[in-house]
C-alpha cells in the first residue's frame, strides 16, 4: 500500500473523502476544531458532512456521530448506500431553537470529555435553528432576525472552548442567501450573522457547476453534477484554496476522477492517463473488480497529493522574514 502524504502539521485531521478538498483544507478538517460547509441547494452539504462521518468512525472505532438535522433531510436508507453504519450515527430531531441546540451541545461535550470519547457534532442546518424570542412572538408580528444572530454570537463564545476540551469537532451545514441590491461586495450570505466568519476554523463555499447525465438503453438520467469548493477561510492551511469533484447519487464523492481530471490540467500524461481516454481507462479498472479500482486509486491520490505540495511549494516566500 502507497504511503500517503502528511500534508499538514499536528493538527489531527478528518478526511473529507475528496482528495482534491483535503488538499484544499491543508490536509482535511479539523478535530476540535469548528468547521462550516456553505452552498446552495444541490451542491453536496448533506453528503460531504456524511462522508466526513464516515472517515471519523474509520478512524475511532469508538468515536461517536451526533447528527442533529433540522431539516427532516436525513434518509438512513440513503446512507446505508454510501456503506455507512447508520446505527453508529445518533440522530437527533427535536432541536428548534438556538438555546436548546446550546443545551445539547453543551451535554454532548461533558459527556464526551467524561468518557474520554472524541464526538464529530453535525448540524444539518442552521438555517432551519429558530430562537426562542422567535417562537413566542406571533407569526404576523415582524422580525430582521436580529435576536438570532446575538445568541449565535453568545453560543459560540461560550462552547469554542469546551468543545477543543472534549475532542468534540463541529461542522455546521448552512444554506447559501443572495444579499438582494447589493451592487457591491458579497452577493451572497448565510443567516446567523458573522458568528460563523470569527469562530471557523474552516469555511467551505460550495456551488454547482453542472449537472452529470448518463444515457443507458436510450435513457438519459442525471446521475451527479460536478461542484466547486472554495476554502473561504482556513486557519489551518493555505486561505482561498479551490477545486471542482464529482458528486454521485448513491455513492458520493468519485474521487478517482476527479484527482485524475485536475492532473490532466497540469500535466500531459499522468500515469498514462489523457483527456481523450481517461474515462474509459477508468471504466476498464473498474471492470477487474474493487481491489485494482482501488489500489490504482490510492496510486492517483497520492500523485495528487505530491504535486499539489509541489506547487504549493513554489508559491511560499523564499526565507522567513524573521530568521
Amino acid at each position: 500500500m502507497a504511503e500517503r502524504v502528511q500534508l499538514s502539521s499536528s493538527i489531527i485531521r478528518i478526511k473529507s473523502g475528496c482528495t482534491l478538498l483535503d488538499c484544499v483544507l491543508g490536509g482535511g478538517y479539523g478535530q476540535r476544531k469548528i468547521i462550516n460547509i456553505v452552498g446552495d441547494k444541490s451542491t453536496g452539504k448533506s453528503l460531504l458532512a456524511i462522508e466526513a462521518a464516515a472517515h471519523f468512525l474509520r478512524n475511532y472505532k469508538n468515536g461517536i456521530v451526533r447528527y442533529t438535522e433540522t431539516e427532516e433531510a436525513f434518509d438512513p436508507t440513503y446512507v446505508k448506500s454510501l456503506g455507512i453504519q447508520v446505527e453508529k450515527i445518533s440522530l437527533e430531531r427535536e432541536i428548534r431553537t438556538v438555546e436548546l441546540w446550546f443545551e445539547d451541545l453543551q451535554k454532548t461535550c461533558v459527556e464526551a470529555k467524561k468518557n474520554s470519547t472524541p464526538v464529530l457534532y453535525i448540524l444539518d442546518s442552521l438555517d432551519g435553528l429558530s430562537d426562542a424570542a422567535e417562537m413566542e412572538r406571533p407569526i404576523s408580528e415582524g422580525s430582521y432576525g436580529a435576536a438570532k444572530a446575538r445568541k449565535l454570537s453568545e453560543l459560540f463564545r461560550r462552547i469554542t472552548k469546551d468543545l477543543s476540551f472534549a475532542d468534540v469537532t463541529l461542522i455546521v451545514i448552512s444554506q447559501v442567501r443572495e444579499n438582494i441590491g447589493v451592487t457591491f461586495g458579497e452577493k451572497y450570505s448565510r443567516s446567523g450573522g458573522k458568528a460563523l466568519d470569527f469562530f471557523a476554523s474552516q469555511i467551505v463555499w460550495l456551488s454547482e457547476k453542472e449537472k452529470m447525465k448518463r444515457a443507458i438503453d436510450g435513457a438519459e438520467r442525471v446521475v451527479g453534477f460536478k461542484v466547486k469548493a472554495l476554502g473561504k477561510k482556513n486557519r489551518l492551511g493555505a486561505q482561498y484554496r479551490d477545486c471542482e469533484f464529482p458528486l454521485l447519487f448513491n455513492y458520493g464523492v468519485d474521487d478517482f476522477t476527479a484527482c485524475v481530471e485536475w492532473l490532466i490540467t497540469l500535466y500531459k500524461e499522468p500515469n498514462g492517463y489523457t483527456k481523450d481516454n481517461y474515462k474509459t481507462k477508468i471504466a476498464l479498472i473498474k471492470k477487474k473488480g474493487q481491489q485494482a479500482y482501488r489500489d490504482e486509486m490510492e496510486q492517483i491520490q497520492l500523485l495528487t497529493e505530491t504535486r499539489w505540495q509541489e506547487i504549493e511549494a513554489k508559491f511560499k516566500p523564499p526565507f522567513a522574514k524573521y530568521p
